[in-house]
């Protein structure tokens, strides 16, 4: 008869005197029942249990794989089958395989059926004598903690007698009877554990023949059906897949940048020395020459025509982003940095301000401090 307790007031009642009964025993306040032959037992049966878990869990596993395997097989050929027309050289090649593989996809229905009657069913009725085990190693750990703390009232009245003389009697009849329960249980245990133990052989036995048989069985019936097929590509040289050769034309002309001789017309600003050395910092210089001239898309060098003064010359300093003239479409400002990968681009920093010389497609022309390039127009905002 279990004691495991319910839901009444009772049962709640007789919970928390078997968990107090436990923490009194941790701190020493409380004996606590010990049987080391118990405990071994229980420890292997633990291990034992744990190990056929898994196992029960693993041949499953197996199955479905096996089942994963053949679909595997079946989209594969699928593919490869998409790609062979009526008369090519291995058509019926292609042919003999689906069929195979249809004949090994029957074969493994019918071992997962096989194994679902011989391998899993039985393995599904032996552990339920685990579960069995496990309920009642639970059971008499309740049996356990009530003898312990009957035991634990008794010795307390006993030296201290309470007012009531019927208590001590009362505490000793629960004991004696929470003891004759746990002595009971613990003595089918102690029979039950090794016998379970000392089965695993006997049953594992039957259970690792079926296993390896039916794998034999379902490899031998792949080597035999896909076999068949085999002869279908004995004048087939493997080797050559090494030495194929590629067929489309290699990267030439057509592939290079079409940028790379682009002239684009435009009207370049200039400004003088002197002209930079009267405006204020703040100001806007005059642009007092212009002139219309085609370019190759290129960087300009450093202290070229549309250069700023050098570091430590005598230039006054130029405005930091003058209005754009009349020759250019717009200005527009850097949302992100820009570093140039090439000579026809233009580097810029966040913030920046770029004259606009042109805008088409993704790639605008730009100008900014005497230098000229494409810049990503997705980097900037129209002012």
């Amino acid at each position: 008869m279990s004691t495991k307790s319910g839901f009444s007031i009772g049962g709640m009642k007789t919970t928390l005197e078997r968990q107090k009964q436990k923490v009194m025993a941790q701190f020493g306040q409380a004996e606590k029942t010990v049987d080391i032959a118990l405990n071994q037992e229980v420890e292997r049966f633990s291990h034992h249990h744990k190990v056929m878990k898994k196992i029960n869990k693993d041949c499953r596993a197996y199955i479905k794989k096996l089942r994963a395997l053949a679909v595997a097989h079946s989209t594969l050929q699928e593919d490869i089958s998409s790609l062979y027309e009526s008369g090519a050289r291995l058509w019926d090649a292609n042919l003999k395989v689906q069929s195979s593989l249809q004949e090994i996809e029957n074969f493994r229905m019918g071992l997962e059926t096989a194994l679902e009657e011989d391998l899993l069913n039985p393995l599904s009725e032996y552990m339920g004598q685990f579960s069995s085990l496990e309920q009642r190693i639970d059971e008499l750990e309740r049996r356990r903690l009530d003898m312990d703390r009957h035991r634990t009232d008794v010795k307390k009245m006993s030296e201290k007698p309470p007012q009531n003389p019927t208590k001590l009697p009362q505490a000793q009849t629960k004991l004696r009877y929470a003891k004759q329960g746990y002595e009971e249980l613990k003595v089918e245990l102690m029979r039950d554990l090794p016998l379970l133990f000392n089965d695993r052989y006997a049953f594992m036995d039957c259970c690792f023949a079926t296993l390896i048989t039916a794998q034999a069985s379902y490899y031998a019936a792949g080597n035999k059906y896909l076999g068949e097929a085999t002869p279908y590509f004995s004048h087939v040289d493997r080797s050559a897949v090494h030495r194929h050769p590629k067929v489309i034309t290699e990267e030439t002309v057509a592939m290079k940048p079409v940028y790379g001789n682009m002239e684009i017309a435009t009207t370049v600003p200039t400004t003088t020395q002197s002209q930079y050395n009267s405006v204020a910092p703040t100001q806007t210089a005059p642009y007092t020459t212009t002139t219309t001239t085609t370019y190759q898309v290129t960087t300009q060098p450093a202290g070229g025509a549309y250069s700023t003064a050098p570091a430590g010359g005598g230039f006054g300093a130029a405005p930091p982003h003058p209005a754009p003239p009349a020759n250019y479409a717009r200005q527009a400002q850097a949302l992100y940095p820009f570093d140039a990968q090439s000579d026809l681009e233009l580097s810029f920093a966040y913030g920046e301000v770029i004259n606009i010389i042109s805008m088409d497609g993704d790639w605008w022309q730009g100008e900014s401090h005497g230098r000229r390039g494409l810049v990503p127009g997705n980097y900037l905002k129209l002012l």
